[in-house]
């Protein structure tokens, strides 16, 4: 379904290659697979199962000859995913990249939500309407143009909304651009979980303009990914002073390239992100560095109403697009949601009271974060 001639396919290999990286998924199924464009990222030894998921026999039987070797625990299926016979054990990953314009979304997303276990992600990629070109651009390969006649362009608020009656709450989104004046959406949805006892939703899980009764909610772009060591929450640091030395990095994504400009004057940064492991919010919390319940905002705890964290780190170097960072006790793979630098003299407050943890505060170098925040 994608065009060489405006370089989708390439952006489409990125992208599945960012996500298998990002949420090392023990399963994932690729639905409107083709012949594979991107299998190259999976890991045998991260991910345990691989569906890839086509109409096109021809199609598929190119992928097994390229990949089942590499990948021998892959399972192919020739199958219309919106089908009502459609059949598959459910997986913690689905990617799906320019296909929901050929089919019944409602449909489509119904059976993704059945088959996406509870906490998995679906990545969706669409194509967004542009006043510069049509949405199949003329190409030399006939195959693609015999495509506009059922191509339909999906909006992509009423597919949010389909999601979110799924099941599947949109956690993040971002746009690519393409050539021809195309850009692509991309949306990242995660099926819920259930949440715990006395826990209400943060509004900041939905990144989404809408309007809910009298309140409205708040659209939000991350503009990059963090990497760490860290994978998962239980035995990290809860604070850079209990990471000396820790080294990550910050990618930040192309469109967002520019704006690191003049940043390596800088010896040290703030990085603002998502917690987008924390599920819920809890306005009274037992904290890392105390046994007693404290109101949350008098605390760094993750369980918050808008679930934005801040670490100043270390910066090293910058490559392209890449911040290399150290004292990071960031859990890998969290959105990033915005740069900035650490200035002494606009953020050092001499004679500062440091409330409950005035004697607390000397042991964050030691202290290590457990599952109480999940």
């Amino acid at each position: 379904m994608a065009s060489p001639d405006v370089g989708q396919l390439q952006v489409l290999n990125d992208l599945f290659g960012s996500a298998v990286r990002q949420f090392k998924p023990r399963s994932v199924a690729v639905l409107g697979c083709s012949t594979g464009n991107g299998f190259e990222h999976i890991s045998p030894a991260v991910t345990e199962r691989v569906v890839g998921v086509d109409i096109n026999p021809s199609y598929l039987a190119i992928l097994k000859q390229r990949f089942s070797r590499r990948l021998p625990n892959i399972s192919l299926m020739e199958h219309d995913f919106t089908s009502a016979s459609f059949r598959m054990e459910p997986v913690c990953m689905i990617f799906a990249a320019l296909v929901f314009e050929y089919v019944d979304t409602d449909h489509a997303l119904h059976n993704i939500g059945k088959h996406l276990l509870p906490g998995g992600t679906l990545i969706a990629a669409l194509q967004l309407p542009s006043r510069e070109s049509a949405p199949v651009t003329p190409t030399q390969y006939t195959s693609l143009e015999a495509l506009a006649s059922i191509m339909k362009l999906v909006d992509v608020n009423a597919f949010s909304r389909t999601c979110s009656h799924e099941g599947l709450l949109q956690v993040r989104t971002r746009k690519i651009p393409l050539k021809h004046g195309k850009v692509l959406f991309v949306g990242y949805y995660e099926k819920e979980s259930g949440q715990q006892p006395g826990e209400k939703r943060s509004p900041l899980q939905i990144y989404d303009v809408q309007t809910q009764g009298d309140k409205k909610m708040i659209e939000m772009e991350p503009i990059g990914i963090i990497h760490t060591p860290f994978l998962e929450l239980e035995g990290m640091p809860i604070q850079p002073a209990g990471a000396a030395g820790v080294r990550g990095t910050v990618e930040v994504f192309e469109e967002f390239r520019a704006g690191l400009k003049d940043l390596e004057g800088f010896s040290h940064i703030i990085l603002f992100y998502f917690f987008h492991r924390s599920k819920g919010f809890k306005l009274e919390v037992i904290p890392f560095l105390d046994n007693v319940s404290r109101g949350v905002f008098a605390t760094r705890a993750p369980k918050r109403p808008n679930p934005i964290g801040i670490s100043v780190v270390r910066l090293d170097t910058i490559e392209n697009s890449v911040l290399h960072v150290k004292d990071v006790d960031i859990l890998d793979g969290t959105p990033l949601l915005d740069i900035k630098p650490y200035v002494p003299e606009f953020d050092n407050r001499q004679g500062a009271r440091t409330g409950w943890l005035e004697h607390a505060g000397s042991k964050v170098s030691k202290q290590k974060s457990d599952d109480r925040f999940k």
